[in-house]
């Protein structure tokens, strides 16, 4: 179609007030023309057509009879499209000729409203069975967790009894070494001293000699760094037990001397 200047436009087509406040009114002239009241031109079907397909709302009426015309010139815009390149399937349009009476949303109902809603029901089966697995899985999870937390409990009950029983064995441990140790301490002095008395009686010349002679026995430094290696193993071990606790990897335990202080 043809398109007319402004001035050739009908004066009350200008004035009047669009079908529904958000649409774009097209008014339809007895001479077939179209014209845009809000852009206040004439325009084409394939005008329309592109307003449409860019989102806008678009009414058609007729300018005398108000008589709505969208669904006669929609439908002649699918008419003409579908003379320059064929869209609509062919057993669609078998289907319109042959129900005759029945009008195009009958058919939609039956061709494609009905197997979308098929599917959707299918879709919202599928979202409920997916829903309750998950409900399941989620179930059977705090169950998991529920007994991996009650065997975590007993674990720990366990072994807080073994690290009172531990603690009790290592009071009574060190409380007998402390005392062995102090009865050696007490023994050691009062033999030293006891040489020391001995040592003074020899002559000058012999004095000394008399005493590391009679120190001799005592063996007071192996013992002394026996002692001191078996404590210096205790402390990597207990260096061990701290990084366990603070859950750092733990370094090999040494292995217990068989040697014993006195």
């Amino acid at each position: 179609m043809s398109t007319a200047s402004r001035e050739d436009a009908p004066q009350d087509a200008q004035t009047e007030d669009a079908a529904t406040p958000s649409a774009k009114v097209i008014k339809r002239y007895s001479n077939r023309k179209l014209y845009d009241t809000d852009r206040s031109k004439y325009v084409t079907l394939d005008e329309i057509a592109k307003m449409i397909k860019a989102g806008e709302e678009v009414t058609i009426i007729d300018n005398e009879t108000k008589e709505d015309l969208t669904s006669v010139t929609l439908t002649q815009i699918i008419y003409e499209e579908e003379k320059r390149e064929s869209r609509m399937p062919l057993g669609m349009l078998r289907n319109l000729i042959q129900t005759g009476g029945t009008t195009i949303q009958d058919l939609f109902d039956r061709s494609l409203k009905t197997p979308v809603e098929q599917a959707q029901k299918s879709v919202e089966k599928s979202v409920e069975e997916l829903r309750h697995s998950a409900t399941q899985i989620r179930e059977a999870a705090t169950r998991s967790v529920a007994e991996l937390t009650d065997q975590a409990k007993k674990m720990l009950r366990i072994e807080e009894r073994k690290a009172e029983e531990f603690k009790k064995a290592l009071t009574v441990l060190f409380d007998h070494l402390d005392e062995r140790l102090t009865d050696r301490v007490e023994d050691v002095g009062a033999t030293l001293r006891a040489i020391d008395a001995q040592a003074e009686k020899h002559p000058e010349d012999n004095r000394e000699t008399y005493r590391t002679e009679a120190k001799k026995p005592l063996a007071i430094v192996e013992h002394s760094e026996l002692l001191r290696a078996r404590i210096a193993k205790l402390q990597v071990q207990v260096a061990a037990l701290a990084k366990l606790v603070e859950g750092a990897p733990a370094a090999p335990a040494a292995k217990p001397s068989d040697d014993s202080a006195e």
